[in-house]
């Protein structure tokens, strides 16, 4: 074989190799070290390490045109975001928040101070090891310590087979309305983390949730990277997203979903003396692309995924999300699981 024909064939074989591998789904996210892991495909629940890491959003994302939500008929407001845990039902069961502004957990975000000077601000990300048992999946030990240490939720209890339903509403690409009519249908409360770019420009839907029983949390004002900005930033992003949801409904917030699962002593020290737990999860998947998957795929890859006390995360601008979000529910409800609110952990 001549030189160029070796050349070609081994250029052919490293395309296909590249081909095969974007066809599964692979990307990549970044560890401590900087170093990329590459991300097998989420089917093959491979029981090797693997990094769940949320995107960024990307630039120019949160002013893109959006596709109107269908207008609802809004119901009388009974629901409030902190509630008292003896108050909450779960499941199919109505979940109607009675705490007022005034509830002893409606902590002053605006006012405080804390020492973050002897804090590591050295940047993590979030991810977990999945396996194949429907057991809780590992986690990084040194994330997961901290995140303990500064009361944070990325699991609800192992040894009782109740779900938390999460979504990440970073703007809005028209099927939050279908995901809260199939919550709605099903009788599950879930947890919608906002940034300041969707409750300005979908008050609608932002007040929809809270009359519907659902909790708002907080996405940050412009969804950056916590571990770079500064102190008075970090306060800031998180103000301005519980000023506006307090302004709109009269609700404070009390959870907060760091951007990109990115987060450090720091922040996290920061936000637990802003009167908030920081959510992340132990089930995910890459939905945050609007076309992944299919709805019976992202279904049976979420099904593939869950344990009892999962808190399941999920992306209501992926389409196929919300066509299966009925037909997952009821999935799980024959597995035995019930649907619990993150208020009760």
């Amino acid at each position: 074989m001549s030189k160029s024909r070796k050349v070609n064939s081994k250029v052919f074989v490293l395309i296909s190799i590249v081909a095969i591998f974007l066809s599964v789904g692979g990307y990549y996210a970044f560890e401590e070290k900087g170093k990329p892991l590459p991300k097998s495909n989420l089917s093959t629940l491979s029981t090797e390490k693997q990094v769940y890491a949320q995107p960024s959003i990307e630039k120019g994302q949160d002013t893109k045109e959006e596709v109107q939500p269908q207008n609802k008929e809004q119901e009388t407001k009974t629901s409030k975001n902190t509630v008292s845990k003896s108050n909450v039902s779960t499941d199919s069961k109505p979940n109607v928040n009675t705490a007022s502004k005034s509830n002893a957990n409606a902590v002053s975000k605006s006012n405080v101070n804390t020492d973050t000077s002897g804090l590591s601000n050295k940047k993590l990300s979030w991810y977990f090891m999945p396996n194949k048992n429907h057991t809780l999946p590992g986690f990084d030990a040194v994330g997961s310590k901290l995140v303990n240490k500064y009361n944070g939720i990325y699991h609800g209890d192992s040894g009782s087979k109740t779900l938390y339903l999460t979504f990440d509403e970073g703007y809005e690409a028209g099927y939050t309305p279908k995901v809260l009519d199939s919550l709605k249908v099903e009788g599950v409360k879930a947890t919608f983390f906002i940034t300041g770019h969707y409750i300005d420009s979908k008050p609608d839907l932002v007040k929809r949730m809270v009359n519907e029983g659902h909790i708002v949390g907080n996405h940050t004002m412009t969804h950056p990277s916590l571990p770079s900005v500064s102190d008075q930033q970090f306060k800031n992003e998180l103000d301005g997203v519980n000023e506006k949801l307090e302004n709109l409904t009269g609700m404070t917030m009390n959870f907060i979903r760091p951007p990109e699962g990115a987060y450090s002593e720091r922040t996290l020290k920061l936000a637990k003396d802003m009167g908030y737990r920081q959510v992340f999860w132990s089930v995910a998947f890459k939905d945050w692309v609007p076309t992944w998957g299919t709805p019976d795929g992202n279904m049976q890859t979420v099904l593939g995924l869950i344990h009892p006390g999962a808190v399941i995360l999920l992306h209501p601008e992926n389409k196929a999300n919300a066509d299966m979000l009925i037909s997952f529910i009821k999935a799980c409800r024959n597995e035995g699981y019930t649907f619990g609110t993150l208020n009760q952990l």
